[in-house]
């Protein structure tokens, strides 16, 4: 099965809110994935992860390039999760293609 994760924020401590996934001593930002289907437009690939190893190990990897604001998982098939640069919302259209299942 695949499906998206797209983050939302979740503040620690007093974050201003112009502050996204930042890490200061003095505040700390985290992003925080949720799951969805996958959508028809998923944005621009930034690389990926075969086989599948973790959502712990995917969350990282997203987390870890600037320009990843979401990313796709499949757990069976091919495998893996997949970085984009798209920061995906929950008004998104899903896909019915069954290729963008593999993507």
């Amino acid at each position: 099965d695949c499906f998206g994760f797209t983050p939302t924020s979740s503040r620690e401590s007093s974050c201003d809110s112009n502050l996204y996934a930042w890490h200061t001593p003095l505040c700390r930002c985290v992003q925080v994935y949720h799951p969805r289907p996958l959508v028809a437009n998923e944005g621009g690939d930034l690389g990926g992860i075969s086989p599948f190893v973790s959502l712990e190990n995917c969350t990282a990897n997203c987390d870890s390039i600037s320009s990843c604001k979401s990313f796709s998982v499949c757990q069976s098939g091919p495998s893996g999760c997949w970085m984009k640069d798209k920061l995906v919302t929950f008004n998104d259209e899903t896909t019915s293609s069954t290729f963008n299942l593999n993507t």
